[in-house]
């Protein structure tokens, strides 16, 4: 077990063992422990003592809710990816803050700033928590929809580009849970090069036909992921690609203070793998031998608002450099966030990353037709870009978040990306292609 997974589990189980012994002070002691509560909040500044009243009623709702608390924070620490536990242990802070809050205003008693303050910064430790818990698994194939409830979707997805023919391959592994019910898909695309045609499609079943683990995270007849290999079969198009880690890191683009609270998440637990075997399409066959790609994953109650989203394998002096960078909006609360633009490069064995909330508010992202710009600030290293889409071997694709919204995608494998890389004290260093560079940019339908 990962050691930040097991820190959290032992946080929880102590706010359990805390709120569980408050709860029985209170109950075998509550006019002691009300007289000290009194004692400390009349000597705030423009605080004053609370009225007692008849203990015993109010400690009859408040001690059940308690011991919900209690129990939902030891489930919590038993399996630490239970979504909904999160939002009810999370919501009750918060609502417990706000209430204490409108009581001070209300009777001008400072003292209830004292309570609130208290349960606000237990609700942001557990936002922060949720995140540690998000993120732990952005370098694995877990999924997160089996202990999900509600609306929710989750997609695995896969590119490969062969250098002979110029090609490219896409799959999506989909699960989908919204206001149609329950599905679960498998989605493809060729972007054949020496044609210039791209032919894609997907099928679709009852979500009660998928099987998941953590190991092979969707399964569903023939179609699946799996750690090593990528399988899907059905009407129109077949693929069977093994496929390994080149070297280079897992990526999780949500910038840490964010994780707990955002609606929706990416990671990329292979960045840089190489791809063999064949995909055979409406009749047409790619053969892929070592072929460079990546593996990303998605999951989340609701997509993001709009996106522009890039990755490409370029070879430089040194060997194979890896650029993905991502911008969105995404809602937060009843609010639209700024765009937000987070990204990796691996460069000469290193890993160069720009995933802090400031870096995501600041880094400059700019789309003007089909062209997308940005300058990412890594520190010693500052990388300019500009890519687009291939011309003519792009599709536009539907997608529909779980809350009902419905989005377009358009999507690009065969695109194009020029990045300048600038050091202190070193020349300007050009990494380019034209024709492998995976582009997409989404937004409203």
């Amino acid at each position: 077990m990962e050691p930040e997974l097991g820190c959290v589990r032992r946080t929880l189980r102590f706010y359990g063992t805390l709120f569980a012994g408050s709860g029985v002070a209170f109950l075998l002691a509550g006019g002691w422990v009300l007289w000290g509560m009194n004692l400390i909040g009349a000597r705030l500044p423009g605080g004053a003592e609370v009225p007692l009243g008849p203990v015993t009623l109010w400690l009859g709702l408040t001690g059940s809710l308690m011991a919900v608390l209690v129990a939902a924070t030891f489930f919590l620490a038993r399996d630490p990816r239970q979504e909904n536990i999160w939002f009810l242990v999370i919501l009750s802070k918060f609502v417990s803050a706000g209430l204490f809050a409108a009581f001070a205003f209300a009777t001008g008693n400072s003292g209830f700033l004292l309570a609130a303050a208290t349960d606000g910064l237990i609700g942001l430790h557990y936002i922060y928590l949720r995140g540690i818990v998000r993120l732990y698994r952005h370098g694995t194939f877990e999924p997160y929809f089996p202990a999900a409830s509600g609306p929710f979707y989750e997609v695995w997805f896969a590119k490969a580009n062969d250098p002979k023919t110029r090609s490219a391959v896409w799959v999506r592994y989909v699960f989908e849970r919204g206001v149609e019910g329950a599905r679960a898909s498998c989605w493809w695309i060729l972007f054949d090069a020496p044609s210039g045609k791209v032919a894609h499609g997907k099928w679709e079943w009852d979500a009660s036909e998928l099987l998941s683990g953590p190991k092979s995270p969707f399964r569903l007849n023939v179609s699946r992921v799996e750690p090593g290999r990528l399988l899907g079969a059905g009407e129109g198009a077949f693929w069977d690609f093994a496929w390994t880690n080149a070297g280079a890191p897992a990526f999780s683009f949500v910038p840490p203070v964010l994780a707990g609270i955002l609606p929706s998440g990416y990671a990329v637990p292979l960045s840089l793998g190489r791809f063999t075997g064949s995909a055979t399409i409406d009749g047409t066959t790619l053969e892929l031998k070592d072929a460079p790609g990546s593996i990303g994953h998605l999951w989340g109650p609701r997509m993001a608002q709009s996106w522009r989203w890039a990755h490409a394998v370029l070879d430089g002096k040194n060997g194979p450099s890896v650029l993905e960078i991502l911008t969105a909006r995404v809602m937060l609360g009843p609010c639209r966030s700024p765009e937000m633009t987070t990204a990796h490069f691996w460069h000469e064995g290193r890993h160069y990353q720009s995933v802090g909330l400031l870096a995501a508010l600041t880094t400059a992202s700019r789309r003007e037709g089909e062209t997308w710009t940005f300058r990412i600030d890594f520190g010693e290293l500052s990388v300019e870009g500009e890519c687009s889409p291939a011309a003519g071997l792009s599709v536009a694709l539907p997608y529909q978040s779980p809350d009902g919204r419905a989005l377009t995608c358009q999507n690009s494998k065969t695109g194009a990306m020029r990045l300048t890389l600038r050091r202190p004290g070193r020349e300007a260093e050009i990494l380019s292609t034209a024709d492998q560079a995976a582009v997409e940019f989404a937004g409203p339908a």
